[in-house]
């Protein structure tokens, strides 16, 4: 499934406030996703994977739940990916992940080496790899950073930060499967 998607979209803070259908609705046929990263830093597991289920309804396009691996591993019959932050994947040993791995699609964010050689080592399906071109908080990789930690990863690499959609042929020019973003698919 990983090989085909190059257009990932990241859903806002405040799922309350997002409805699902509304949310698929918005998506042109240029900028329709081929996953949906269900993210809202503030919402409980419970909130993000009822929202996930209802994203579902109404969307083809894979869906992966941005959330603690404990909370994903404790799930019954969960048919989703997990997308992980930095601060989770420090914080997560291999066995942790192994018995989610033929289950279930398992990828992180990753915005340095450090955090890329640990997914490497842990075996992930894919990272997005951030900040490229813009972030609040962070400084900025730039492409020719980013080509690097990308070609230091063993997996698939998605640029975030700052993307739109005439940068996935830059972001696939410099290594990238393909671009992730939040605001680009709102």
């Amino acid at each position: 499934m990983l090989w085909k998607v190059r257009l990932i979209a990241i859903t806002p803070n405040k799922l309350d406030d997002l409805d699902p259908q509304e949310y698929i609705k918005s998506f042109s046929t240029r900028n329709n996703p081929d996953l949906i990263i269900v993210r809202d830093t503030n919402a409980s597991f419970a909130t993000k994977l009822e929202f996930a289920k209802r994203l579902r309804k109404f969307s083809r396009a894979s869906i992966s739940i941005n959330a603690k691996i404990n909370d994903f591993a404790i799930q019954k019959d969960i048919s989703f990916g997990l997308h992980i932050n930095a601060n989770e994947l420090k914080r997560v040993g291999n066995e942790s992940l192994e018995k989610l791995k033929p289950l279930s699609v398992i990828s992180a964010s990753c915005h340095n080496i450090e955090e890329i050689n640990k997914a490497n080592f842990m075996g992930l399906d894919f990272v997005l790899v951030s900040p490229v071109l813009i972030d609040k908080f962070n400084p900025k990789l730039g492409w020719k950073n980013f080509s690097k930690l990308a070609a230091r990863c063993s997996s698939k690499v998605f640029a975030l930060g700052g993307m739109n959609f005439l940068d996935l042929e830059i972001a696939q020019k410099h290594g990238a499967q393909g671009i992730a973003g939040i605001s680009m698919f709102t």
